[in-house]
C-alpha cells in the first residue's frame, strides 16, 4: 500500500509507506487534504480531510521587570513564546536606564532579550518592548523599568521668598535621592487658601493670609515639616 497526499498543511510530510505525518506546522489556517491510496495491483481510493493548524497565543514574559540600583550590576531577560514560533525578533520604544543595554541571546531560536549593565542614573524608565516572528505578527508589552539611587528620598533645606498678599506667587521644591520623578503633596493643611502645590513640586497662586515672620522677611522649609510662609500685606 502507498499513500500520497495533497494539500498538506505547510511544513508536515507524509511518510508514503506507514502513513505517518512528522513535522511541525509554519502557517495558520484551514486545510483540507485529500489522501490517496494505492495497492500492489493497482487499485486507488481517496478520501479528503479537513484540516487546520492554529497559532499558539502570542506573548512577552514576564510582564514586569525588577527594580534595578544605580551603580549594581543589572541582568534580566524577556521571552517570547507562540506565534509561528520561528523567526523571532525584538525591538524596544523609549530608553532604557543609562548604564544598561538590550541584546538577543542565542538559542531557543534568538527568544530572549536581555537587558543588563550598571545603571548610573536613577529615575522611572517606561518601555514598549515588540516581539514579531515570522508570519509578521507581533505582541508588545508596555514595561516600566525603575533604576533606584539606592537611598531614600529627601527635601534638602531651602529658604523661600517673600510672599505678598495679593500678588501672585510661584516657587519650585526640589528633593534628591530615592527615585525621581517625586510627587509631592502637603503634610496636613497647606500654608494659604490661595497657594496650592502641584505634583511637580511647584508651589503656586495668589496669598491671601498674613501671618508672622518668625527669623526676618522669609521662610524655610525643612525636611517633611510644612513651609511657613511669611505674607505681608505692605510689601
Amino acid at each position: 500500500m502507498t499513500l500520497t497526499a495533497v494539500g498538506m498543511p505547510p511544513g508536515l510530510t507524509l511518510n508514503g509507506s506507514t502513513g505517518t505525518i512528522t513535522g511541525s506546522p509554519t502557517r495558520p489556517g484551514n486545510y483540507p487534504v485529500t489522501f490517496y491510496a494505492s495497492d500492489s495491483v493497482g487499485d486507488t481510493g481517496s478520501a479528503t480531510y479537513p484540516s487546520s493548524v492554529a497559532l499558539l497565543p502570542f506573548k512577552i514574559a514576564p510582564a514586569a521587570l525588577p527594580s534595578a540600583q544605580v551603580g549594581a550590576v543589572y541582568q534580566q531577560s524577556l521571552s517570547g513564546s507562540g506565534g509561528s514560533q520561528t523567526g523571532y525578533t525584538w525591538s524596544i520604544l523609549g530608553s532604557l536606564p543609562p548604564g544598561l543595554q538590550q541584546s538577543v541571546t542565542t538559542g531557543c531560536t534568538e527568544c530572549e532579550l536581555e537587558i543588563a549593565g550598571t545603571p548610573t542614573t536613577s529615575g522611572s524608565y517606561p518601555i514598549a518592548v515588540t516581539l514579531t516572528d515570522s508570519l509578521a505578527d507581533s505582541a508588545s508589552e508596555q514595561i516600566t523599568l525603575i533604576a533606584d539611587s539606592g537611598t531614600p528620598s529627601q527635601i534638602p533645606a531651602a529658604v523661600l521668598p517673600l510672599a505678598t498678599i495679593g500678588t501672585s506667587f510661584n516657587y519650585s521644591f526640589v528633593a534628591n535621592g530615592g527615585t525621581p520623578p517625586y510627587t509631592w503633596s502637603f503634610s496636613g493643611n497647606g500654608p494659604d487658601p490661595g497657594l496650592q502645590l502641584a505634583p511637580n513640586g511647584t508651589l503656586s497662586g495668589t496669598p491671601t493670609l498674613a501671618s508672622a515672620c518668625p527669623s526676618g522677611p522669609s521662610s524655610t522649609w525643612s525636611g517633611a515639616d510644612t513651609p511657613i510662609l511669611c505674607n505681608d500685606r505692605t510689601s
